[in-house]
């Protein structure tokens, strides 16, 4: 009788013991909560528009490195930009500062002068025409709008906001399936815009080193279009901002007796 009664017992502590295993042991743990955004859509928004137009201007020098697939140059580079669309690009190279291209460029006209070449060239400030000389195919004005921590933005249809571990990102989504990220950190400073077609990168630019001497505006600009395999570094030093550039800093003067080569 009492073998019978240890062994019912027994069978009653394996049972129950199964059952726990049942109820909690293969409990999936609760997955954490999403961290909230500190700030709304609405309030990004305003926040993005204030961001971008802090920078009207600069003048700088900076070092350059671009990446076109396997190959890369780097070079030092003399650098005045002016909203909305005016670009003066001086790019020196070796130990020796030798120039090596002068470029000058607004919404309709490009200048371009490469000394060790002997040529100078003229002709419209086309998105092919800036491709040429700086491997990015890109208007002057997003050039500009780059540089100066004023990224394109497109119209939009549906916009929202989500915590990621930088900080916190409007998500802006426009017609024609164009997707545009703008991450910003806890200061407020903006990290990073980014451009989807799709699930497809098309161009990105990420914002670092920022300066509080310089106005916060960031010492570093990468700029990247992945499906052209082209990666541009630019680090800025010795940075004016916001100071009015005279008009003639953006005239390239045709050095005597040079031909003109007339770009498309």
């Amino acid at each position: 009788m009492r073998n019978n009664t240890k062994m019912l017992l027994r069978r009653i502590k394996i049972g129950l013991s199964l059952l726990f295993l049942l109820l909690f042991g293969c409990a999936r743990p609760l997955p954490p909560e999403l961290p909230i955004p500190s700030r709304n859509d609405s309030q990004l928004l305003a926040h993005l528009d204030e961001v971008t137009s802090r920078y009207q201007s600069l003048q700088s020098s900076a070092r350059i490195e671009v990446v076109t697939g396997s190959e890369s140059f780097s070079a030092s580079q003399v650098l005045f930009v002016q909203r909305p669309a005016q670009l003066r690009s001086e790019i020196l190279f070796g130990p020796f500062a030798t120039p090596v291209m002068s470029l000058s460029a607004d919404q309709d006209h490009l200048s371009v002068y490469q000394p060790l070449q002997g040529t100078f060239a003229q002709g419209s400030a086309s998105v092919a025409n800036i491709a040429r000389y700086t491997h990015m195919p890109l208007r002057v004005e997003d050039l500009v709008g780059m540089i100066l921590m004023a990224p394109p933005r497109f119209p939009f249809e549906e916009s929202s906001v989500f915590r990621v571990a930088a900080g916190d990102r409007l998500v802006l989504v426009a017609a024609g399936g164009v997707v545009q990220h703008f991450t910003f950190d806890a200061a407020g400073n903006l990290l990073q815009a980014a451009y989807f077609l799709g699930e497809r990168l098309q161009l990105q630019a990420d914002y670092s080193g920022f300066d509080a001497r310089s106005e916060g505006f960031p010492q570093k600009l990468r700029v990247s279009m992945p499906e052209r395999q082209v990666v541009a570094t630019m680090t800025f030093s010795d940075s004016v901002i916001n100071v009015p550039i005279p008009p003639h800093n953006f005239v390239l003067k045709i050095p005597a007796g040079m031909k003109v080569q007339s770009l498309p």
